[in-house]
């Protein structure tokens, strides 16, 4: 489905009691098994919505339906209201801070590994809050989650971007940890592919490297 395309914004349905609807896709996406699907979820089940009235035959324009169809407008009116009220924010500070402000499964009592659900319930006024300038100090919210000193994409405060905002082992200037598969230092490379990390010796001749790269890094 166009929601799989990793660079889409996939919404789930959820109930007035924020259970998920039957109907509603659970990932991993099928694309690629590593993005998150569906991104978050916003109310689609007995949505009061609008409806036709067959030239007048049925005067009651307004009627209630389920799917995901009616939790996608949400998301996407959300975008909307963001983008107006903050037009120096790129596309990606608002999609950020969608996804950041989010209320996880666990923060709404689902009980289960809560997939499903993505990164959570959509919460608009929590996304404006993290868009709004603050100070740059480290109780402010979504700004610096991990407390490492280094400051989301979502305000300047005279750092680099944390490339791992919810992980204080990863920010720019990190030291590199060689065996966790993290980008710590934020420079795009990873593990032994940076240069921080010593090269691994090539195995002896007649096969076999009896762990000589472990022994070197440690």
């Amino acid at each position: 489905s166009p929601a799989n395309n990793a660079g889409a914004t996939s919404v789930g349905a959820v109930d007035i009691n924020f259970d998920l609807s039957t109907s509603s896709s659970v990932g991993p996406n099928s694309c690629d098994d590593m993005t998150i699907f569906p991104t978050m979820v916003a109310p689609g089940i007995g949505v009061l919505t609008t409806d036709k009235t067959s030239g007048g035959i049925y005067p009651d324009s307004y009627a209630t339906r389920d799917g995901t169809s009616f939790a996608a407008p949400h998301v996407s009116g959300a975008y909307a209201l963001l983008m107006a009220a903050f037009p120096e924010a790129t596309l990606e500070e608002v999609e950020y801070a969608l996804a950041l402000s989010a209320r996880s499964a666990l923060d709404l009592g689902i009980g289960g590994d809560g997939v499903g659900y993505g990164k959570g319930l959509l919460d608009v006024e929590g996304a404006f809050n993290l868009l709004v300038p603050l100070d740059c100090v480290d109780d402010d919210p979504g700004y610096d989650l991990d407390g490492d000193g280094v400051f989301s994409i979502l305000v300047d405060c005279g750092t680099p971007d944390d490339c791992g905002p919810e992980n204080d082992t990863v920010y720019p200037g990190a030291v590199e940890d060689c065996l966790d598969g993290l980008d710590n230092d934020c420079n795009g490379l990873i593990d032994v592919d940076d240069d921080a990390c010593p090269t691994p010796p090539p195995p002896p001749s007649g096969g076999g490297g009896g762990g000589c790269f472990l022994d070197l890094v440690k």
